[in-house]
């Protein structure tokens, strides 16, 4: 559920470690998740040198997001790391 209609909801998705989107545009504050099969083993990286990402890293995979994220839980979805994605126009995006 959206705690600030205001604010613009983006998802990650295959962020890798640390996700290259920016937390604001244009003055604006974003909400940003990012989502990478590999989180857990980025966990254990961060605290291996006891470092955190500006935006923390949750584990999903891009093939079934559905089962991570709610329908129109997002304004917009990027992935810039995958070759082949399987999403359904508008499943995950706000209308």
């Amino acid at each position: 559920m959206r705690t600030d209609p205001s604010q613009i909801r983006i998802l990650d998705v295959g962020s890798g470690p640390i996700s290259g989107l920016g937390l604001t545009h244009n003055g604006e504050l974003l909400s940003v998740t990012a989502a990478d099969p590999l989180a857990n083993a980025y966990q254990r990286i961060y605290r291996e040198f006891k470092v955190a990402p500006p935006i923390p890293v949750m584990l999903a995979f891009a093939e079934d997001l559905t089962a991570f994220f709610q329908k129109d839980e997002f304004d917009l979805v990027v992935c810039r790391t995958l070759s082949t994605i399987r999403l359904i126009r508008g499943e995950l995006c706000a209308r």
